[in-house]
């Protein structure tokens, strides 16, 4: 399991699409680690403190959040109060 943990579930693959990030901040918001923070050009960077919960991906209204090639062509998860916005 530490090993699983060390090698296996990495924020390193993160990455923002940035034909598609509109840089609202919203994967930020939902990060409940804080592990989120926006560059100076309003885009996502992640740290070292994930706990892999995906909340960033699921929250971006624009599908632009990304976990390697893992989220291509995958869906979200939206609250019904999400859907509305």
């Amino acid at each position: 399991y530490p090993l699983f943990i060390r090698r296996m579930m990495s924020p390193r693959p993160f990455h923002c699409l940035d034909n598609q990030c509109i840089g609202c901040g919203l994967c930020a918001k939902a990060c409940p680690m804080d592990n989120v923070t926006l560059d100076e050009n309003h885009r996502p960077q992640w740290g070292d403190n994930c706990a892999m919960c995906l909340a960033c991906y699921h929250a971006c209204p624009k599908h632009a959040v990304a976990y390697g090639r893992l989220t291509d062509k995958k869906g979200q998860y939206r609250l019904p109060e999400q859907i509305a916005d």
